[in-house]
């Protein structure tokens, strides 16, 4: 009976080191992996990480699009002009499949009074249509992965993360959702 006691004991213990060395590697991985980040995405990290920093039900609008809303929405003079209170949460070429789950997102932090949309994206697909740029070519593949990467690993886990995943990965990407679900494994 004692020797079982032991060898519970010992595997108790080693599940334990096991799950500890696990949960400070992941902790790790996050604290590092902004400073590994392609330089422009800092504009997006930075949206994001202001989004999430703000206090709850403080925004009256909330401007979500491509990079035009960084260029074109000054919510800084909004507030300073009419005292209206509002963010960017955008990110370069952001896939208009991805604002369904972002618009959750928003509304379940925030509740604005008002969502504007910058939807620049169907320019950009009536374009690649004309020009004859399959959604099967490397380039074009490449490209839209950088662009929901910009997103995705952004946002905390989460449903509306998840939706964001399931809405982009497989129509753009027509790869399988599992890795993107998870920060540090890709597919």
């Amino acid at each position: 009976m004692k020797n079982l006691m032991k060898k519970v004991y010992l595997v108790l213990k080693n599940v334990v080191c096991v799950v500890l060395f696990f949960a400070i590697l992941i902790n790790i991985m996050a604290f590092w992996a902004p400073l590994f980040r392609y330089e422009e995405d800092h504009l997006t990290t930075g949206a994001f990480t202001g989004f999430y920093a703000e206090d709850e039900n403080s925004l009256d609008i909330v401007f979500i699009g491509a990079s035009s809303v960084y260029r074109y929405m000054a919510p800084t003079l909004l507030y300073e002009k009419y005292g209206i209170t509002s963010m960017n949460f955008a990110s370069a070429s952001m896939p208009t499949e991805s604002m369904s789950g972002l618009i959750d997102e928003v509304i379940d932090k925030q509740s604005p009074k008002l969502i504007v949309l910058e939807v620049r994206d169907f320019i950009k697909w009536v374009d690649r249509y004309e020009k004859g740029v399959k959604s099967t070519d490397e380039e074009w593949l490449v490209a839209n992965e950088s662009y929901i990467n910009r997103i995705v690993d952004n946002m905390p886990p989460s449903k509306n993360r998840a939706k964001v995943v399931h809405d982009t990965i497989k129509p753009l990407l027509n790869k399988s959702e599992f890795g993107w679900q998870f920060e540090y494994y890709r597919t």
